[in-house]
């Protein structure tokens, strides 16, 4: 009996130490769980908080936009220009982008346009249109305060009140390390600007349009126009926009381009140490500066047409005259292929008669059977050349007929560029009469 208590007393002696044992571990492995949780939101939370800050929409859609060396081209939007005016089509915006489309080397520039837009309607047209579209002023216009989105006249308060808000905003583009070209909408890229502008001379800070070209580039006594400039980041232009920004308290009832230009005429340039040039009316025009070559210019300016009536009117007469300028350059490049084609059919033809004679020459001789099939083999090639270039001969004067009645029909009917068309048009047309007969 006493040696089945001590049994009992040794098994209950060994449970408890069992559960003891049980009951420690789990509070140990409670306690570094806990630890272990705590550590992990404290890793979580230096993370968050450490140096790797998240970039804001402007930044992301700069980066979109931005060319390789950090340049983007901007340009600002609304309602009114985004809207057929008096239901009348196109659109300021849409004559914008055709310019784009029809100028010379201008179709890539597309990708690297961000389009600011002023209030909600020019945004989702812009969207629509799958551009680079940065949204700005969202809050005044939703909460019953300033809105941009109607017709801004020229001179009127909204108007400079709306052009002092987009320099503010360039000048955190600048803030932010972007160099840029900024374009008014009502400007037609009529060929690459870039190809003028002295984008790579890192010396020169500010490449500005004029109204009037005094013809000294870098003389600051040519009056500026902001409707067209390039410009580089970096600490001095970022100055020059942060003291033209601040100028606006002290100028009531003047437009920002107007207090830029007192500030050049006043040597800020120089008291900054801003390098710039003033562009050529020649190359960057406006309707102010008489000069509308659409054969020379880069770009035209609807500058001195106080309404947006106007300037479509305007622009849509330059576009047109683009478009002609365009079309020529067509005519002229397919009348050339048509031309290298006959030269290359008749040097095929001369190579025909010059191997068939070899090969006839070694067969009077009796070459050797491998070499007379080789020069078979090549008369056999050129031969196949022949009627390969009558193809493409017949193509490309159904494509230069083309080019010439679509030029015929919008009242073109002279010039060197129609005149040399219709000649190798009537040239090709006898060669092919020729080789039927």
């Amino acid at each position: 009996m006493a040696h089945s208590n001590n049994n009992s007393i040794r098994n209950l002696v060994i449970l408890s130490a069992f559960l003891a044992t049980t009951i420690t571990f789990f509070i140990f492995w409670q306690l570094r769980a806990t630890k272990f949780l705590y550590s992990a939101h404290d890793y979580s939370t230096n993370i968050s908080n450490s140096s790797f800050p998240r970039k804001d929409e402007l930044q992301l859609a700069l980066e979109k936009a931005s060319m390789a060396n950090k340049t983007v081209i901007i340009a600002f939007n609304n309602e009114a220009y985004v809207e057929p005016h008096e239901n009348e089509y196109p659109s300021m915006f849409d004559i914008f982008l055709e310019g784009f489309w029809v100028g010379e080397k201008t179709r890539q520039l597309v990708d690297h346009l961000l389009v600011v837009s002023m209030d909600k309607t020019a945004h989702e047209r812009c969207q629509f249109r799958r551009l680079n579209c940065y949204r700005l002023a969202a809050e005044e216009d939703e909460s019953g305060g300033v809105s941009f989105a109607g017709e801004k006249v020229f001179m009127s308060g909204e108007f400079i009140e709306m052009m002092w808000r987009r320099t503010h905003f360039l000048l955190d583009v600048l803030k932010k390390g972007f160099n840029f070209i900024f374009t008014d909408t009502d400007v037609l890229w009529l060929r690459n600007p870039f190809q003028i502008l002295m984008i790579n001379n890192k010396t020169i800070d500010l490449q500005i349009s004029t109204d009037r070209y005094n013809g000294d580039p870098f003389s600051d006594q040519n009056p500026i126009n902001t409707g067209f400039y390039f410009i580089r980041s970096n600490n001095k232009t970022t100055s020059l926009f942060q003291k033209w920004y601040d100028m606006r308290v002290n100028s009531p009832g003047m437009k920002e381009q107007d207090v830029l230009g007192n500030l050049i005429k006043h040597k800020v340039l120089r008291e900054l140490n801003v390098s710039a040039r003033f562009l050529d009316t020649s190359y960057f025009s406006g309707f102010c500066s008489g000069n509308q070559d659409v054969g020379l210019v880069a770009t035209v300016h609807a500058n001195c047409c106080r309404t947006i009536k106007a300037k479509v009117v305007d622009l849509k007469a330059n576009k047109e005259k683009a478009r002609i300028m365009a079309t020529l350059r067509n005519l002229k490049i397919k009348t050339s292929t048509c031309k290298r084609i006959v030269k290359e059919l008749h040097s095929y033809e001369k190579e025909v008669e010059r191997e068939a004679a070899k090969t006839a020459d070694m067969k009077s001789n009796g070459a050797d059977l491998y070499d007379l099939k080789q020069q078979e083999n090549v008369l056999a090639e050129s031969r196949m050349m022949v009627p390969d270039c009558h193809k493409r001969l017949e193509a490309a004067l159904t494509d230069l007929k083309g080019t010439l009645v679509e030029l015929e029909e919008s009242g073109q009917k002279e010039g060197a560029e129609i005149d040399d068309a219709r000649s190798t048009i009537s040239e090709v047309e006898q060669f092919f009469e020729s080789s039927e007969v």
